[in-house]
């Protein structure tokens, strides 16, 4: 059984036995399967707080991609719909490893009323040089993102992510720099 294999059945198994989402995106040069699991529910924590792991596997032309984390979220305050998390991801591409530091806002608009539950957020991923091995020297993501319910637990998605690493022989590659659409199923 080869890697993608294995990598596939790991994406399409966690989601069935967490009750979370899967989803898959794509443009005309990348494939992106991405899952998380709210780890709250194996936990005895009657915390506001919610633990979520991540997953990722990003194929490109020139480029795979593949992503593990973990992250905290917490909703804002008296803002109603807003949501901040932060955590740490590991990364893992040809010619890099990396552990960089996310934050993320996601703000679920009001209008639920008139129109379908709709998200919209951002993301940063950023590892300087401490925190990027083998050939690396630092990771830059950035990801933009709107999100809407089609029908109950399935919602489809669009958005910009640029992803950027730099080398320690003074080469820095774009991995992607592309808008991409998608569906989510949550379980």
């Amino acid at each position: 059984m080869n890697f993608k294999k294995i990598l596939l059945f790991t994406f399409l198994s966690i989601p069935l036995f967490s009750q979370n989402l899967i989803g898959l995106n794509v443009n005309n040069d990348e494939l992106e399967i991405d899952s998380s699991l709210n780890l709250n529910k194996y936990m005895d924590s009657d915390t506001s707080s919610a633990y979520i792991a991540n997953l990722s596997y990003l194929h490109g032309v020139d480029k795979d991609l593949l992503t593990l984390g973990l992250g905290i979220y917490q909703s804002y305050g008296e803002v109603d719909g807003l949501l901040f998390g932060f955590g740490i991801n590991s990364v893992v591409e040809e010619d890099l490893v990396a552990l960089p530091l996310y934050a993320h806002a996601i703000y679920v608009l009001p209008f639920i009323k008139y129109i379908p539950k709709t998200n919209i957020s951002a993301k940063v991923l950023y590892a300087p040089k401490i925190l990027t091995f083998s050939d690396g020297e630092q990771y830059l993501e950035m990801r933009t993102e709107i999100d809407f319910d089609i029908i109950n637990d399935v919602s489809v998605y669009g958005g910009y992510r640029a992803i950027t690493s730099t080398y320690k022989f003074d080469k820095e590659n774009d991995i992607t720099d592309n808008f991409y659409g998608g569906f989510r199923y949550s379980f």
